[in-house]
């Protein structure tokens, strides 16, 4: 949503294909309590209208998700587990075809 509320219309048409994916990967998530918290954090951020902060906590979020995105499709090499906590093991959604 708060690509939506930014009208980011270029990150929101590379997103928008992904969609299927990306929700797969939030059900993986084991802590979504953590993940609302980030959102809110990044909310905050931008509605106070600094646009360094908010570009700040922006990259932060991508930079955490990205790793545990990693760890769930790839396994957590530091310890060799096949996924992390929380995966069902089942794959992510194919891609719909492009309309």
């Amino acid at each position: 949503e708060i690509i939506t509320l930014a009208r980011n219309t270029l990150l929101a048409g590379m997103l928008e294909p992904l969609q299927g994916r990306l929700h797969w990967l939030f059900r993986q998530i084991d802590d979504p309590e953590s993940l609302l918290a980030e959102h809110e954090r990044l909310h905050e951020a931008i509605a106070t209208g600094d646009p360094e902060v908010a570009a700040s906590r922006a990259l932060e979020h991508v930079r955490t998700y990205r790793d545990i995105a990693l760890r769930i499709l790839f396994g957590d090499s530091d310890n060799g587990a096949d996924g992390a906590d929380g995966a069902d093991g089942a794959d992510p959604p194919a891609e719909s075809p492009a309309s």
